[in-house]
């Protein structure tokens, strides 16, 4: 696990009254159905990848290097294979070339409806560099993370021969002792497209706890993964402390996942006496601690892939009687205020759109699930079956955009009306609603409703498409690089309240609106009426209230809609 650099006698206090204390806790009786993990092998894997020879396996030395190599050939014994596209299940960092790579192998999905998404169960393999001085100078790093990496190889021997819908996705991560080098690159990178990501099972110390309890931290952007953790762990039989440390969800590889809205979990053990020392050595591990830990995970592996609502599925929503047929999935792009914002520990509120989404569900009693989809992507996915709605924001606009698999459908009413595409442009651009657009550079999204309002309205204007973060568009704005940044207005009036360098020009009035695919009139209908009356709930006025009342109402009367 990544330090802190917190005085050692404040973090071992306690593990130092408790030195050479280890509780052998003898493996509980196998269920019949449960993945089978053996300890004895878990051990055996740890003597090898902590010893000696691997001489702490820095991410930046030669062993760190032969360790990746280790772990990528432990991975094909367990008939894992390199992600399609790649010849090696190495993967280096582009950003450090000098790295040992990231380890990514798979097991590709063999149930009969493959989803096209992702469950991710990881560990670290790198530990320290030898120390300057002292007889003993190697970092083993047996529980830190040896461990993690005998309990993810033992995963993926468990799930071998598991028919899941989804492709289990083993990556050891490079550089995480060094500043989360390999998780940060794995992402950034894209080494598999983030919003297929369905959730990472992180482990990173996992044998060496006297109270013989794992701890299971994952905060309100892992609550679907620890709450599925917390109903499976009586069948292993495992303990778990969970929730207990906040502070460690960034100090491990699940961070940049959990950071990105990716449900994410670490499974860790509490700081002790040999913490990032030269004596954290093989003969103290609890094999059979890492076991169980191991077992939990394959199991919540294996039960979350056969749980999770289906991508691509075209199945109807409502049944005959018009009661819910299955779950509602619900597109949605990474946190994108006021429309999507992650819950943290001190506001669970989480954005416009979940409070409709709140406001429905008590209206109609229907369950939906969030499911990611890139941005620019929304209306794609919808006619395509990945997700049954689309929220997030959207713009009825949308209903229009061409050459989809099927035609969509705007859901009336529209939920909110002071929205629209929309620049934003620097505070002293000469830029107004009755500009040339087509002299300027304009930054859009592709696939996005201002995008689509430009190519419809204003079909002169060479718009630029964009992928980075709204913040490095806006600092390209003030550099001077762009001159506007087309979006939804009432997120842009938002940013332009909080920084007086930039201010937005509205270009029209588009309501906001749940799109759905035209053909499925029984959910549109069933939308319609509901939607109506939610919106007359005491939530969705006081959502309304706290996101879109923030924003200063247009000067003048807006265009009319496309």
């Amino acid at each position: 696990m990544l330090s802190l650099a917190l005085p050692a006698s404040l973090l071992h206090a306690l593990a130092s009254l408790l030195a050479g204390v280890l509780v052998a806790i003898a493996p509980p009786p196998a269920a019949t159905d449960l993945p089978s993990v053996d300890p004895a092998k878990i051990r055996a894997h740890i003597e090898e990848f902590a010893s000696d020879e691997m001489n702490g396996r820095y991410f930046r030395s030669p062993e760190g290097k032969r360790a990746a190599q280790w772990l990528a050939d432990k991975l094909a014994e367990a008939g894992a294979v390199p992600l399609e596209g790649r010849d090696s299940m190495l993967v280096p960092v582009a950003r450090v070339p000098d790295a040992a790579p990231n380890v990514v192998g798979w097991l590709p999905p063999k149930g009969p409806k493959p989803s096209g998404e992702y469950i991710l169960v990881t560990a670290h393999f790198d530990h320290l560099p030898p120390a300057q001085t002292g007889e003993d100078r190697i970092y083993n790093g047996a529980d830190d993370n040896a461990s993690g990496v005998a309990g993810m190889i033992a995963v993926a021997n468990a799930l071998r021969n598991d028919a899941l819908d989804v492709g289990v996705v083993f990556v050891g991560f490079t550089g995480e002792e060094s500043g989360l080098i390999g998780s940060r690159a794995f992402l950034e990178e894209e080494t598999l497209p983030p919003a297929r990501i369905r959730g990472l099972f992180n482990m990173d110390m996992i044998s060496r706890q006297p109270d013989g309890a794992i701890r299971l931290d994952g905060g309100p952007k892992g609550k679907i993964l620890v709450d599925l953790l917390v109903r499976l762990a009586p069948r292993v039989p495992i303990e778990m402390k969970v929730d207990t440390h906040p502070d460690w969800l960034d100090r491990s590889d699940q961070g940049p996942f959990l950071r990105i809205g990716i449900p994410s979990v670490l499974f860790s053990c509490e700081d002790h006496e040999d913490y990032h020392q030269v004596t954290d050595h093989a003969d103290k591990v609890d094999e059979h601690l890492a076991a169980r830990t191991a077992t939990l995970v394959a199991l919540a592996v294996r039960t979350y892939a056969r749980e999770m609502a289906p991508r691509f599925d075209l199945s109807p929503v409502l049944g005959a009687d018009g009661a819910q047929a299955r779950t509602i999935r619900v597109g949605r792009t990474l946190p994108n205020a006021p429309w999507w914002q992650p819950a943290t520990r001190r506001s669970q509120d989480r954005g416009l759109d979940a409070a409709i989404l709140a406001a429905l569900a008590k209206e109609t009693g229907w369950t939906f699930e969030e499911k990611q989809v890139a941005p620019g992507e929304q209306a794609a996915a919808l006619a395509n079956g990945e997700v049954d709605i689309v929220v997030n924001g959207a713009s009825a606009s949308l209903a229009g955009t061409a050459g989809l698999a099927r035609s969509l459908a705007a859901v009336e009413p529209a939920y909110l009306d002071r929205s629209g595409p929309a620049l934003l442009v620097a505070k002293d651009s000469p830029i107004s609603a009755e500009s040339d657009l087509s002299t300027l550079r304009i930054a859009v999204r592709a696939g996005s409703a201002p995008a689509l309002h430009l190519a419809t309205r204003e079909p002169a204007v060479k718009a630029i498409v964009v992928t980075e973060p709204d913040g490095a568009i806006a600092t390209m704005i003030s550099k001077g690089e762009l001159d506007a940044f087309a979006g939804d207005a009432l997120s842009l009036e938002l940013r332009a309240a909080r920084d007086p360098a930039y201010r937005v020009v509205r270009l029209g009035a588009v309501p906001t609106a749940i799109l759905v695919r035209a053909d499925d009139a029984p959910l549109r209908d069933a939308l319609g009426k509901s939607l109506g009356r939610a919106l007359e709930s005491a939530e969705w006025r006081a959502a309304v209230d706290k996101h879109a009342a923030r924003a200063p109402a247009p000067a003048s009367a807006p265009a009319s809609a496309p």
